[in-house]
């Protein structure tokens, strides 16, 4: 309900502005930078993968040390930004979806706020991660394993949250042009 308040309130000019700019940045500075880091490393980042273990956290952050933690200090800058983005923008998308799809009553309509919880897990991600980048080479492998455990959950409600997405605009596609 308040999704739809915060959308009536804007103008839908408005609102696509900055759905774009969201996106352009998101896609700007995440991916540049993960694929200049990843060149760095010589292989993923943590949070870019499903899961890992401490072998493979205690190899990413031994790349990232000394000269290299610059680039780290410079992700974590963008990554502050990136969840953010990548939830308002998804959100801001599935507002005008859902309330041409479904009734104002309708739980569907909660849905909106799983690019959030995307968001939540991955700003839990990047604490624990940036937690025992801080403490290298001393790492707690419980926290690295909870970490990877929030890596999954944040990859699995960004699927989610895509599947979502495609669906509703799918659905919102065909009776547009049933409509026609």
């Amino acid at each position: 309900m308040q999704a739809r308040i915060v959308y009536q309130r804007y103008s839908k000019q408005n609102l696509a502005a900055l759905l774009f700019l969201t996106i352009v940045l998101a896609i700007i500075l995440m991916l540049v930078i993960t694929d200049y880091i990843n060149k760095v490393v010589g292989h993923a980042l943590l949070d870019t993968t499903i899961g890992y273990d401490v072998d493979q956290a205690s190899a990413v952050f031994a790349a990232l040390s000394g000269d290299n933690a610059i680039l780290y200090y410079i992700l974590l800058c963008v990554d502050t930004v990136f969840p953010f983005s990548y939830a308002s923008s998804a959100a801001l998308l599935m507002v005008p979806l859902q309330g041409a799809l479904f009734r104002p009553e309708s739980k569907l309509n909660n849905l909106v706020f799983l690019p959030y919880i995307a968001m939540a897990f991955d700003y839990i991600e990047n604490m624990l991660l940036f937690s025992q980048f801080l403490q290298y080479p001393a790492l707690n492998p419980e926290v690295i394993a909870v970490a990877s455990v929030f890596t999954a959950m944040k990859w699995i409600a960004v699927i989610m949250m895509a599947v979502v997405l495609i669906v509703e605009g799918t659905a919102y596609l065909y009776f547009y042009f049933r409509e026609k």
